[in-house]
């Protein structure tokens, strides 16, 4: 019989049944009798209609992998976004589990649906029921602390939720705490269990601690051999906190909070040595300046003996409410491979006090001078990383932020290390462009550039470029032209048009297609023609120019010395876009740290 037959046949039954009810012999009890079946009737119904739908002729296994991607804590790879996504889950999987009986038991037999768990709150009763439903999976754990429920906590001794689920250290694959403990908390008593399966591991401290850097106690018996992901803020490792021998990535933010503790980087020394497979290191330090050493580490004992790290491949040190006076000593006391990404950022309210040229000597494991080619160059205006001072050296880029010292660019222009250079960009503030002598001593110690990108605003950048390449002013006599300009090689210019933000002058328009008060600015042409015509001249002749938004009368004439001239406008008809801002971005995040709340 078809499902609509069931349910004509057995509503009309039930019909039948009510029509011989009489209800002055028995009262409603009949009536509630039929009532109760009629409903029974129906769940039987609609039972019978789930199971003919497409979906449930599924496998179960076919099922849950479908499920899995409704649970959206999986997914996650920051803590920003897992409150989000934990609300998310809790509601999909609820709404599974009541949608039919097939639903709701493939969902409470997979595991693997459960064994990401949030706890939220002292008592939270979908962790604990997510802890019994995933089985002997391996768990993803994370911990939201409140300052008033972990005082609750230490006052009574009660652990709740967090207590139970740490009773399954030894399944742990990550666990993620973000709270207010102290050194003397109970809830570190939560992890005096091994954690052999560990891998990842973040301890991020509440913004609200306000005191230095705690030292915390061991954890996990000192037993997590498996570690190779530890990421601390505001909390501090010691050498017997944990297993360090298999580390990959280590990262520490907001180290010596507070004015109370003076030393530097060369305070995490003791905790390198133990982690030499470390491929990924970022120390950001928001204390002091000064670098003084533990007691038991002799001075003399790290400068004949330095720390070997040789699998390193990025080294970010973030120097944050102090000068960067310590880094290139922390430097002279590791090793580390010539190939590894180095990335020093600092507050520009300090003086920038390192040397840019040490910055990349220091520390290599080869100790001659530096065989890694630097062949780019990228000089960018500090607005691009709120005013911070920023410099990176990864694969063969070299990049800093214009608001540096002249005096330390000047040391690095004249070292020879940029003789090898053959593309610079040039990313200029509107306010603070690059004076007109500092790019004429860079340019003239870049005999092998080929490419020069210059982005900002034309009628501030473009003259000053312009004269540093050695176009002098118009009726100077052909006998003062030096017989080569600087960089004789130079074979293609861009000149971009980028405004940046809080920095926009009244009378040109938004890259972003903002509003502004001219929209349709065009730039002035000459000094780039008088430069190709100087050039072509000299019998240095450029083959390519590139100028955004330049009137067609002066590419006209640029087009008499130059063979390949174009026009753009980034906002309509440029594939790349706007990629000013995304220089050195990602990296100066990273050396910021976590987001506190």
């Amino acid at each position: 019989m078809s499902t609509a037959g069931l349910e004509t046949s057995s509503l009309a039954a039930l019909a039948d049944g009510l029509a011989t009810i009489d209800l002055n012999r028995g009262g409603v009890k009949p009536l509630d009798d039929e009532e109760r079946g009629l409903i029974i009737a129906r769940c039987h119904v609609r039972t019978r209609k789930n199971d003919e739908q497409p979906i449930n002729r599924l496998a179960p296994e076919v099922l849950s992998q479908i499920f899995m991607f409704f649970d959206a804590l999986q997914f996650v790879d920051d803590l920003e976004g897992a409150l989000a996504a934990d609300a998310d889950k809790r509601k999909s999987l609820l709404n599974l589990c009541e949608v039919c009986v097939q639903w709701r038991r493939v969902s409470l037999s997979t595991p693997h649906l459960w064994n990401h768990i949030l706890i939220r709150r002292p008592s939270d009763p979908f962790s604990l029921r997510s802890l019994t439903l995933s089985g002997t999976l391996p768990l993803v754990v994370y911990y939201f602390g409140n300052q008033k429920w972990d005082n609750e906590a230490s006052d009574t001794g009660e652990l709740g939720t967090m207590g139970v689920v740490m009773e399954h250290c030894h399944r742990l694959r990550e666990l993620v705490i973000h709270s207010a403990w102290q050194g003397s908390h109970i809830f570190w008593k939560t992890l005096e269990r091994e954690a052999s399966e560990l891998k990842v591991l973040k301890l991020l401290a509440s913004a609200k601690m306000h005191f230095q850097s705690p030292a915390i106690p061991q954890l996990f018996l000192g037993s997590t051999p498996a570690l190779e992901h530890l990421e601390m803020s505001i909390f501090s490792p010691l050498p017997g906190t944990c297993q360090f021998r298999n580390l990959r990535s280590l990262a520490l933010h907001d180290q010596d909070v507070r004015d109370v503790m003076t030393v530097g980087f060369s305070r995490f020394l003791c905790v390198l040595e133990l982690s030499p497979q470390l491929e990924e290191l970022v120390i950001s330090r928001s204390g002091p300046p000064r670098n003084v050493l533990d007691a038991e580490v002799p001075l003399a004992q790290l400068s004949n003996n330095p720390v070997v790290l040789p699998n390193l491949r990025s080294l970010s040190l973030g120097c944050w409410l102090h000068s960067t006076e310590d880094v290139v000593t922390f430097l002279s006391y590791i090793r580390i491979p010539d190939s590894a990404a180095r990335h020093v950022f600092a507050n520009s309210l300090c003086e920038w006090d390192a040397s840019m040229v040490d910055f990349i000597r220091e520390g290599r494991l080869d100790g001659s001078p530096p065989v890694r080619s630097i062949r780019k160059l990228q000089m960018i205006a500090s607005s691009m990383i709120e005013g911070s001072h920023g410099l990176s050296l990864e694969n063969d880029t070299l990049t800093f932020t214009s608001n540096i010292h002249p005096d330390f660019r000047a040391a690095l222009h004249t070292s020879n290390l940029l003789s090898e250079v053959e593309s610079f960009v040039l990313v200029a503030s509107s306010h603070y462009p690059p004076a007109q002598s500092d790019l004429t001593l860079l340019f003239q110690n870049l005999p092998s550039l080929r490419y020069l990108t210059v982005s900002g605003i034309p009628k501030v950048i473009v003259p000053r470029i312009t004269r540093a390449l050695g176009l002098l002013p118009p009726g100077t006599p052909s006998t003062a032209l030096p017989e080569a300009p600087p960089c004789p090689l130079l074979a293609t210019i861009d000149f971009l048009y980028f405004a940046i933000v809080g920095h926009f002058e009244a009378d040109f328009a938004r890259p972003d297609g903002g509003s502004g008060k001219i929209s349709n600015m065009k730039v002035d042409g000459t000094p780039i023609y008088l430069l190709a015509e100087d050039r072509a001249k000299r019998g240095y002749p450029l083959k390519r120019v590139v100028v955004e938004r330049c009137r067609q009368e002066h590419l006209r004439v640029i087009e008499k010395y130059v063979k390949d001239v174009l026009c753009v406008d980034r906002g309509v008809d440029w594939p790349l876009g706007y990629y000013e801002r995304s220089i050195l971005r990602e990296e100066y995040k990273r050396t910021r740290g976590f987001k506190k709340r």
